[in-house]
């Protein structure tokens, strides 16, 4: 039987998670996050903490979660005050919008409060979406992070726009065989009448 090194981290083959979970606890981080940021379970991570006599965090409340970049008890109140769970208030609009530029391999560089103000302070909370009228986030010139000092909110009609500048255009297989046969029926024209006038 091997003799497990003390000063391994929760997976035992990293002595570097040691100092990454610690780092972690410090800043206020959950089991679960740490978990996760460590590729182990969270009962991995208890026992780690239990032997090396490190408290974790009680419950999230008392956490930052690096979801947000605040503390949980700030998110909640600028969530006016529901649950950071709760469907169709400004958290989970917040997820839906990092997880949107992640799909998008888009970085995001927004905490939750940063990205809040953006939106307050613009007036247009309320008459945000997707349709032409309604108003989104969009970057500058539609490229680099999103972040406060490379957004706007615009209309969605705006950003759709900025957003087809300078990108190439798609080949229209449908518009490209309707030319095509166009130009045949003009070339067939053309000949036939040298034809007829030989």
């Amino acid at each position: 039987m091997t003799k497990r090194n003390p000063n391994a981290g929760p997976s035992g083959n990293r002595a570097s998670d040691w100092s990454v979970a610690v780092a972690m606890v410090e800043q206020g981080c959950i089991q679960a996050g740490i978990a996760r940021a460590l590729g182990v379970t969270p009962a991995a991570v208890r026992a780690w903490a239990v032997r090396r006599g490190i408290a974790l965090p009680a419950n999230e409340r008392a956490s930052t979660d690096v979801r947000y970049g605040c503390a949980n008890e700030d998110a909640r109140r600028l969530n006016g005050g529901v649950p950071l769970n709760r469907a169709g208030h400004p958290a989970s609009h917040y997820r839906g919008s990092w997880r949107a530029a992640e799909k998008r391999g888009i970085a995001w560089e927004f905490t939750f409060p940063e990205w809040l103000k953006v939106w307050m302070d613009s007036g247009k909370w309320e008459q945000r979406g997707r349709e032409s009228g309604q108003y989104c986030m969009a970057r500058h010139g539609d490229v680099g992070p999103y972040r406060a000092d490379n957004v706007a909110i615009i209309t969605s009609r705006e950003n759709c726009q900025v957003g087809h500048i300078n990108k190439p255009r798609k080949f229209d297989r449908s518009l490209a065989a309707k030319k095509g046969k166009a130009n045949r029926a003009i070339t067939r024209d053309s000949t036939a009448s040298q034809e007829s006038a030989s």
